[in-house]
């Protein structure tokens, strides 16, 4: 099987919950291909699903070393900076993620929960009003 198929194959087993074989797959691609971001993204995913926050900041911090223009990724790491107590970074993290893709909502809807968590109140505002507004279109 060919490595994107393979790698389609372990999202759909992730999204049905099925861990540990999503993440064999994963982890057979990323031996095989150590740059290979998409299987890096997802096994950081995988992770980040068993609550296994520094696995997942490896990988996803790996995975945004190769591609730091995929929002996705970016979105993701920002999870895994806030399970692990680190506001800032996920702010950041989530700030760059808007930058990318400005019209996903519940990007900028999760940037002004971590302001209003910070007491950034302003920031939060701002956020939630522009999560608001990408929302209505």
């Amino acid at each position: 099987m060919e490595a994107r198929a393979e790698l389609q194959h372990a999202e759909q087993l992730r999204m049905q919950g099925q861990l540990d074989r999503a993440r064999a797959i994963c982890e057979k691609l990323v031996a095989q291909h150590p740059n290979y971001m998409g299987a890096l993204h997802t096994l950081g995913l995988i992770f980040a699903d068993r609550l296994n926050y520094p696995m997942a900041l490896g990988c996803l911090v790996r995975a945004a070393m190769l591609n730091p223009r995929h929002w996705s990724t970016l979105t993701a790491l920002s999870g895994v900076y806030l399970a692990l107590d680190a506001p800032e970074m996920a702010a950041q993290t989530l700030e760059q993620a808007v930058k990318i893709n400005p019209e996903d909502a519940s990007v900028l809807a999760t940037l002004g929960e971590i302001y209003r968590n910070q007491r950034e109140y302003e920031l939060a505002a701002e956020a939630f009003r522009r999560a608001l507004a990408r929302d209505r279109t």
